[in-house]
């Protein structure tokens, strides 16, 4: 843990929420900090994903807000 947290300068609250999250390794460290889009992945494994995206559409298309950030 102290490497990791020389290595990428972070403090090490950081490194222990990150490593919570079960990234092992130097090189997932790094991946999880400095991450490129390339990295993520496909949206499209989510479930329901094509559905979320119809939706979307249509609420772009009528210009109304999702309900459920009204009630945030």
């Amino acid at each position: 843990m102290k490497s990791l947290e020389k290595s990428s300068g972070s403090a090490p609250v950081t490194a222990r929420l990150i490593r919570n999250r079960e990234v092992i390794g130097e090189a997932a460290f790094e991946r999880y900090l400095y991450g490129s889009l390339k990295d993520l992945y496909d949206p499209h494994l989510l479930k329901d994903a094509d559905r979320l995206t119809d939706i979307l559409k249509v609420k772009i298309e009528e210009q109304k807000a999702d309900p459920y950030y009204r009630r945030l």
